[in-house]
């Protein structure tokens, strides 16, 4: 059985134009992704199932690099989705994921 993890984060934007729509994970559940040693594709992409409000997809958490070094995740949150889901910016939304 595959281990489910969820939160509840705030809707960010990149601030570039037509830039994603997003959420950070916070380090902790990050933490105990890594403990389970799931596989990674790319540059350290996790392939995951996410799901908000009834809408389920299959995406990345996708790691964002900072000035020190260290790399944060996030989850992109596709227009289809936040259009049907009602999800705007700065809006707290819980998420749930599975990884692959």
């Amino acid at each position: 059985m595959k281990k489910e993890f969820s939160f509840s984060a705030t809707v960010e934007k990149f601030n570039l134009p037509a830039s994603w729509y997003f959420v950070m994970v916070p380090e902790k559940i990050v933490k105990q992704v890594k403990e389970l040693n799931p596989k990674k594709i790319g540059y350290g992409f996790y392939p995951s199932f996410v799901t908000v409000r009834k809408s389920t997809w299959r995406t990345s958490l996708l790691p964002m690099g900072n000035k020190t070094g260290e790399k944060r995740y996030f989850i992109a949150l596709k227009a289809q989705i936040r259009k049907k889901e009602g999800i705007g910016l700065g809006e707290k939304v819980k998420i749930d994921f599975v990884l692959e």
